[in-house]
């Protein structure tokens, strides 16, 4: 992956600028992003007190200049420890390549392009260092892309019951007889088709029948009911 030196300059063009945060317990001076609001300061000094600070065996990174300052320098903090590990683990071919990391990211977190995500499920304290062989990593992918095709799954057939359902109230909705007929599989031809396509693409009958209620009460769309 590729982290681009334009990205990282940006920051020579961020404002910052000092500020007063009213915190539970005290008010803080901090320097912060000139356009953030007081709340979003005071989210970020919250993330930044619980912050891990554990490095690697002989790692002693360092950020200097305004951007170290910023916000507590948590975020400093966060990518400087982030970089180090992964420059231990090998996820960095070079030095460089873990500084240019760093900087982009440093960058993306302050220009508002980027935050870091809290997961549900925690195997350790939060941010905490765990061997990544202890997971059961396939499995785990596996999972979670069982989970997203069912939910795609899942909304795929609720947009297929809608569309058979509101083909139904349309067949009652454009006849051109009494209600009654309209409103009759045995005497509306367009109502019979439409129910029986509805019927055989998986939808319970007891919502074919609502849907032909609806239709002759006047409503326009299964949606809206």
């Amino acid at each position: 992956m590729q982290f681009n030196a334009p990205l990282a300059e940006t920051m020579t063009n961020l404002a910052l600028e000092p500020r007063e945060i009213e915190r539970a317990d005290r008010v803080v001076r901090t320097v912060a992003p000139a356009s953030w609001s007081a709340a979003r300061v005071e989210a970020w000094l919250d993330w930044a007190d619980g912050l891990p600070r554990d490095l690697p065996n002989g790692a002693t990174l360092t950020h200097e200049g305004l951007e170290a300052s910023v916000l507590d320098g948590g975020p400093t903090l966060y990518v400087n420890r982030l970089s180090a590990w992964g420059l231990s683990q090998g996820v960095f071919r070079s030095g460089a390549a873990m500084r240019g990391f760093r900087d982009t990211l440093l960058t993306s977190l302050l220009n508002g392009c980027a935050a870091p995500a809290m997961r549900a499920r925690q195997p350790a304290a939060v941010g905490e260092t765990v061997d990544v062989s202890a997971f059961e990593f396939d499995a785990a992918l596996a999972a979670h892309l069982g989970a997203a095709r069912t939910a795609a799954a899942a909304s795929g057939a609720l947009a297929a019951t809608q569309s058979r359902l509101e083909a139904v109230m349309d067949a009652v909705a454009r006849c051109d007889g009494p209600a009654d007929a309209c409103a009759d599989i045995a005497r509306n031809p367009s109502l019979a088709r439409a129910a029986r396509q509805a019927r055989d693409a998986g939808v319970p009958d007891a919502l074919i029948v609502q849907a032909i209620a609806l239709a002759r009460a006047g409503e326009p769309r299964w949606s809206a009911a």
